[in-house]
This record gives structure tokens, C-alpha cells and sequence, in this order.
């Protein structure tokens, strides 16, 4: 690791100003903002618990999918909020009194439901939470961007990007870039926690992670990086 990259993990375990030394403006102006991204270990649970998960279909659309207890009831709560939604307006839309009380029928059995989905969800989170990893992650300056992109070609031994080395650069570069952000990272179920990242540490939680939670460490990742351009134009743009 570079000077320049130990010591802003050192600054992390000291005084935790980094943003205001990088960039050298008035702690008034600055905006050191923090995040708690939690991502958990458990899969088996996590399978269990579900969700709802959105991708891009062949065709560019927009796909949902749900799964799990929490799919389900996703799915039962859209339901619930539709039927309420007919029943309320019954009058306007010249409800046949049979047809009102089938809708009324299946609401009864849907609050039903969805008490008892909760209820089956509870033991589940709880159980999942106890698997998670609490990420304190802040966002950073382009001057740490530049490092990080500079540390990852160091690792790898590149000078340039290629087509040939781009995939290694992007895990590498993501790593760089999760481990200079990361405050601590504590364990919900024990609350011990850990000061900083090592560059190391974050390709650990890339390679061992499910895909999932490593995917929104890189979406997290993305953020700040998007963040830093974002800041990076606005000081290209200042006129003073």
C-alpha cells in the first residue's frame, strides 16, 4: 500500500477527518456524510426471508421478482390495497352487492394472511440480522478516487486498462475504493467492531460474501464514486 493510501486508512482510525484535510475547506462547508450499509452472511435464512428483486428482462424491461416469505407478502399487501380500493369506491363503480361481499370476504381472509406472513417474517429477520455486518462507509473526494484508481493498477502490475485486464481492474478498483470509504465494520450479533478496511479485508468481502449483499457494496461503491465526479465538476465549475 502506498503512502498516500496508508495514510488515509491511519487517518480512519485516528481522527476521522479525512474529507476536511483532502479538501481543505472550513468544516462549515463540508459535507462528511456517513452511511450504515448492512449486508449479511446468512444465506440459508436470507432464501427463506426473500424479498423482491428488480433486474432488466432480454428485451430491456424491467423484471420483478419475489421470493421468500416477504415475496409473498408483497404480493398480499398489492392485493389487500386493491380490493380496499374497489370496496371504497363500490358506490361509483355500480358494485353488484354479491360481488361487494365477495370483495369483502377475501379482505377478511387477506388481513388474515398477511398478520400471519408478519408474524412467520419476524423470527426470520431476527435470525438474519444476527448474521449481519454493519459497513460505516463515507464518501470521499476525488483525490481519494484517484488513489484508489491508482492503487488498483498498482496491485495488478498495469499501467493501462485494457480489454484484456478491465474485469480484474473493476474488481480490484472496487476494493480500493470500499476499503479507503470504510469507517468500521461492526458484528451485529456481538458488536465487536473493526476500525477501517484493509484493501485485503474488502477483496475478502468481495470473494466471500453472497452475491447479493456484494452487489450493494458495489451499487454503494458506484454511488460514491459518482459522488466524487459529481463534486470533482462542481469545483471545475466554481467562479471564485
Amino acid at each position: 500500500m502506498s503512502e498516500d493510501a496508508q495514510a488515509i486508512v491511519d487517518e480512519v482510525k485516528s481522527t476521522f477527518d479525512f474529507l476536511s484535510a483532502v479538501q481543505n475547506v472550513p468544516e462549515s462547508l463540508e459535507d462528511v456524510k456517513r452511511n450504515i450499509v448492512r449486508v449479511y452472511r446468512d444465506r440459508e435464512t436470507g432464501r427463506a426471508l426473500g424479498g423482491v428483486t428488480t433486474h432488466t428482462g432480454a428485451a430491456g424491461q424491467e423484471v420483478q421478482e419475489r421470493f421468500g416469505v416477504l415475496g409473498e407478502l408483497s404480493l398480499k399487501l398489492e392485493e389487500k390495497k386493491l380490493l380496499e380500493e374497489v370496496i371504497r369506491r363500490a358506490d361509483e363503480l355500480e358494485q353488484e352487492p354479491e360481488s361487494l361481499k365477495t370483495y369483502e370476504d377475501r379482505l377478511a381472509v387477506l388481513k388474515k394472511e398477511i398478520t400471519a406472513l408478519k408474524r412467520k417474517a419476524a423470527p426470520l429477520q431476527k435470525k438474519l440480522d444476527e448474521s449481519a455486518l454493519d459497513f460505516e462507509v463515507r464518501y470521499l473526494p476525488p483525490a481519494a478516487i484517484k488513489i484508489a484508481r491508482r492503487e488498483a493498477r498498482k496491485h495488478l502490475g498495469i499501467k493501462k486498462v485494457t480489454d484484456d485486464n478491465a474485469d480484474e481492474y473493476v474488481d480490484e478498483y472496487n476494493a480500493q475504493v470500499l476499503s479507503l470509504a470504510t469507517v468500521s465494520v461492526e458484528e451485529v450479533a456481538t458488536g465487536s467492531k473493526n476500525l477501517g478496511l484493509s484493501a485485503e479485508e474488502a477483496r475478502a468481502a468481495y470473494d466471500f460474501l453472497p452475491p447479493s449483499e456484494v452487489k450493494r457494496l458495489v451499487e454503494f461503491v458506484d454511488g460514491i464514486v459518482f459522488r466524487a465526479d459529481i463534486a470533482q465538476k462542481l469545483s471545475f465549475d466554481a467562479d471564485f
